[in-house]
């Protein structure tokens, strides 16, 4: 019984009509009652909800049991229509019964015949599989068989050759070690010849030759594998990369002392030019003394080499990195005086009053974190020389300025246990003692919508509870101290919507309103004030600019050219390059009436002088030793990574007539950081482009730090090349970041605090008050603080007492003080004289500097100031007058980061981050989070950012 569409008809769907009939047939009484049997009796028992008659109830579960649900839904019209036919006798519902029986029967024979077929069917299947499967394993068998037996066979023949490439290798290797004996440039000829037989292990055939030849002849039995590769490479130009305290200055000497001593270079003709005098004169004291040729003296600076080539009538003028000696700015400086008419005066107010762009175009050049990075820590620069956080602030800044108002940017005011409060300004209106506070809210207090700025890491509703905490500091400040009661002001970003005209007006009302007497300063008497306080500062600005484009090779007239053609320049930009060129030209053309010459200009000489001569001109070396450059055979690089173009033509000027000379090169990318002084990191990144025939090895090894400060560096530039490899084990290591604010400066008064407060008044910065008189310039506490943590860390107990210190700033001035030196002097006045006795010879042991100089530098302790926001990385207002040199956003937040890295890396054994709290680096907190993902190494105490300050070191908050 099949349907058409293929579907088996079960018997039982033929005898839902006949149960129908069978249930109508027990209602003798149909036709009398029908109406009550379709619309009560059969619901009710479809329902179960009436009690059935007997025989009903088996009969009513067969139907539902049968029938379909829409039989089942309509069983009661189905019975009525039963009903009106012919009433089925019980003989034809037998008969009925009995075909359906027959049907049943006949269907499980069908399923018994396709089970029957399939079971057959399978069976057949089973044994085809069997039987190949079993051909199979035979077959494999019989390859395994025949794969053992050529196993055996080739084993035996493997023997029989290694038997035959040792009778062949082995004086191969002995005539090798010969060459090497001689001469390593032969033995790489030989082995070039040989070395597709790969008959023997050259390389470390090589380094374990070197690795004795360096023990015996220059006393060095520690030589790595990494730097004794680099010293036997003979590639035409090579690049080292040499990570921090990998012994790179190590691998310069040595290889010039193995190139002299076993290669037979003549002294003169191996070149080592480095980037300053006290490297170079390094690398000659450590070949000539410790690598036994004392009669080696070519080691030199780029403008060291220049001058030998143009022997200039007079000294190149330059400004000296340390010190008053800053002839080249007062150069400028002067023909900036002599240039200074009223219009000139007026353009640089203008400039100086301008603000940078904000920069919301800088997400399509950063990822999104470096974009927040960025904007976090760009500054606007005011016209009395601060650095500030925002447009805001750059506005109410300038305006206090010009209308005479003394103020102090983010004075610190003690708040609770919790830490220290920054108001934007602290006015001081009647004299000494603060009355007025400003506030630049960063977000509309009345904004429906609640944004905030895209790259804050703050919500508006954490930043407005925020400035309700702080107008409630004032509310209780005033209540508790009435008689020094500070009146708050308070603008927003709201205010600055109608313009900066508008925004001071109205801030110049709500003065007023506080009894502050609002007058502005005369405008040519603003112009005056300005040009004598920046006039310094613009100098340098311009001179920066003048040596980018010279290290570029740009001309004036090609810098006029290429502003002309830039686009998207903003306003301040726009201006300054227009003075700043005009000032180039005029600079350029003082230097050649005078007939004189910057290093720029030296260096641009020497290319014409080696061009001019087609390489033939003569260097002195030492006394009345002179070398040609064609005489030169090998020409090595210390510190490429701060390379320029000017470095750049100048070498290859020199191998355009010298094609023979070698080219070493040695250098580290994680400490490229002189980008401001025009230094271009392509030409690391890109050697193998610029030099044909290059090569590159890399040194890794860390001879310097102990483990935890190296495995620091690594995680701070993790993902940005090679890591260090830590070696000094034996060093503890120890890192700790410092919450100043936590540093007591004892100011209370009574006499149970009497000597703490006469014994830290050491740490206090005083001025100049007049009469005799002297203020506090330090009213917050924040430089205090900072001498009393570094004092503390100089003194504290070392087995050593020949420990060094390096205390480091990203910044020369901080505070009051000038530079780094000035910050010295003052901690070392710090020290009470028994103290200088058991310390000892503290200008040998400590140095003070900036982050910049100490490059290459090292120490056993290192303090790192100020690893705040701003600070580290300081996005400096000027980055954005520098575009047009091609310098990018990203770059510069690179060489930020790089700066930081060389920073820390200068610690031997202990380094120190002095931070506050609510103020961190996001430098600090990349650590902590990239530290929290599973980083490996041991971190000393820095177990969190701000680890718990011990109360008897360092104070508890004030």
């Amino acid at each position: 019984m099949t349907q058409k569409d293929g579907r088996r008809e079960g018997p039982a769907e033929a005898s839902f009509e006949v149960l129908v009939q069978e249930l109508v047939g027990t209602c003798s009484d149909w036709d009398e009652n029908r109406e009550l049997y379709v619309s009560e009796i059969i619901p009710q028992l479809q329902r179960g909800s009436t009690k059935p008659r007997e025989g009903d109830l088996p009969l009513i579960e067969r139907i539902r049991k049968v029938a379909t649900e829409e039989q089942w839904e309509s069983l009661p019209a189905i019975a009525d229509q039963v009903a009106n036919k012919p009433r089925l006798s019980a003989q034809d519902i037998a008969e009925r019964r009995r075909q359906e029986r027959e049907a049943q029967r006949e269907v499980a024979r069908e399923l018994e015949r396709e089970r029957s077929a399939k079971a057959a069917a399978l069976k057949a299947e089973d044994e085809r599989r069997l039987q190949q499967h079993e051909k199979q394993l035979i077959a494999e068998r019989e390859l395994q068989l025949k794969r053992s037996a050529a196993a055996a066979a080739l084993k035996e023949n493997v023997e029989e050759l290694k038997r035959e490439r040792g009778a062949v290798a082995r004086p191969l290797k002995e005539a090798l070690k010969a060459v090497l004996g001689n001469s390593v440039a032969a033995a790489d000829e030989l082995n070039a010849r040989i070395e597709h037989l790969e008959l023997v292990d050259y390389r470390e055939l090589k380094a374990a030759y070197l690795r004795q030849w360096i023990a015996e002849q220059l006393g060095e039995p520690k030589t790595s594998r990494e730097q004794l590769d680099a010293i036997g490479d003979l590639a035409p130009s090579f690049l080292l990369k040499a990570r921090a305290g990998s012994g790179k200055t190590s691998v310069v000497a040595q290889k010039t002392a193995f190139l002299v001593r076993h290669e037979n270079i003549p002294p003169d003709a191996v070149m080592v030019l480095a980037f300053n005098e006290a490297a170079a004169r390094e690398v000659r004291a450590r070949v000539a003394r410790d690598s036994g040729c004392p009669d080696y003296a070519n080691a030199r600076t780029f403008h060291s080499l220049a001058w030998q080539l143009v022997e200039p009538k007079s000294k190149p003028l330059f400004d000296e990195k340390t010190g008053n000696d800053q002839k080249q700015t007062e150069f400028l400086q002067e023909l900036i005086d002599q240039a200074m008419t009223a219009e000139l005066k007026e353009r640089l107010y203008a400039f100086f009053r301008r603000e940078m762009r904000e920069l919301e175009a800088a997400g399509a050049f950063l990822s999104p974190e470096d974009y927040y990075l960025y904007r976090r820590n760009h500054e606007q620069e005011t016209l009395r020389g601060e650095a500030v956080k925002s447009i805001g602030e750059k506005w109410l800044a300038d305006f206090l300025f010009e209308h005479g108002l003394r103020y102090q940017y983010e004075r610190i005011w003690y708040w609770s246990e919790e830490g220290h409060y920054r108001p934007d300004f602290t006015l001081l209106t009647r004299g000494q003692v603060p009355d007025v506070v400003i506030e630049h809210w960063g977000i509309d207090l009345k904004d429906g919508k609640r944004t905030v700025p895209d790259y804050w890491d703050q919500s508006w509703s954490d930043y407005r509870q925020l400035v309700d905490k702080k107008r409630d500091f004032w509310r209780n400040h005033n209540e508790t101290k009435p008689d020094a009661s500070v009146v708050l002001i308070e603008t927003s970003v709201a205010d600055m919507k109608d313009g900066r005209e508008a925004f001071e007006a109205s801030l110049k009302a709500r003065l007023q309103n506080a009894g502050v007497a609002v007058v502005r300063q005369p405008l040519e008497s603003l112009r005056e004030a300005l040009v004598r306080k920046r006039a310094f500062r613009f100098s340098k600005m311009v001179l920066q600019y003048i040596q980018k484009a010279k290290k570029q090779r740009l001309s004036p007239d090609a810098m006029a050219d290429r502003i002309a053609s830039a686009t998207n320049t903003a306003p301040k930009t726009q201006a300054f390059l227009e003075i700043a060129n005009s000032l180039y030209a005029a600079y350029q053309r003082e230097l050649s009436r005078r007939q004189m010459i910057d290093f720029d200009d030296l260096l641009e000489a020497a290319i014409a002088v080696v061009a001019r001569d087609h390489g033939r001109s003569r260097i002195k070396v030492q006394d009345e030793r002179h070398i040609g450059l064609n005489d030169l055979q090998w020409i090595m690089v210390d510190e490429f990574q701060d390379f320029s173009t000017l470095f750049a033509d100048l070498l290859a000027e020199i191998r355009k007539h010298n094609p023979a000379v070698r080219l070493f090169c040695v250098g580290d990318d994680w400490q490229a950081i002189n980008g401001f002084a025009g230094a271009n990191l392509r030409y690391f990144e890109r050697f193998g482009e610029t030099f044909a025939g290059a090569r590159a090895g890399t040194l890794t090894n860390n001879y310097r730090s102990a483990p935890a400060i190296v495995e620091l560096g690594n995680l701070f530039m993790s993902g940005k090349g090679d890591p260090s490899t830590p070696t000094q084990t034996s060093l503890a290591g120890k890192i700790e970041a410092v919450r100043c604010e936590l540093v007591r400066i004892e100011q209370r008064s009574g006499d149970e605090y009497r000597r703490a407060r006469e014994s830290d008044t050491r740490f206090i910065t005083y001025r100049d008050g007049g009469e005799g008189g002297r203020v506090i310039a330090d009213p917050g506490m924040g430089m205090a603080r900072v001498f009393k943590a570094c004092h503390r860390i100089l003194t504290q107990p070392r087995q050593d007492a020949k420990t060094t210190f390096a205390i480091l700033s990203r910044v020369g001035r901080l505070g009051s003080y000038e530079s780094m030196s000035a910050f010295g002097e003052k901690l070392r006045s710090t020290f009470t004289r028994e103290e200088l006795e058991i310390f000892g010879r503290f200008k040998e042991r400590v140095r003070c500097g900036t982050a910049h100089s100490f490059k290459g530098l090292e120490a056993d302790v290192t303090i790192l100031l100020g690893v705040n926001r701003r600070t580290f990385p300081k996005i400096h207002p000027d980055n954005e007058l520098y575009e047009i040199f091609g310098e990018r956003m990203a770059d510069i937040l690179a060489e930020e980061e790089r700066l930081f890295y060389v920073a820390i890396t200068r610690a031997k054994s202990e380094l120190y981050l002095l931070t506050e709290t609510g103020r961190e680096s996001e430098f600090l907190t990349r650590l902590n989070l990239a530290k929290e993902a599973g980083a490996k190494g041991s971190y000393g105490t820095f177990g969190d950012l701000v680890p718990e300050v011990k109360a008897e070191t360092w104070g508890a908050a004030d």
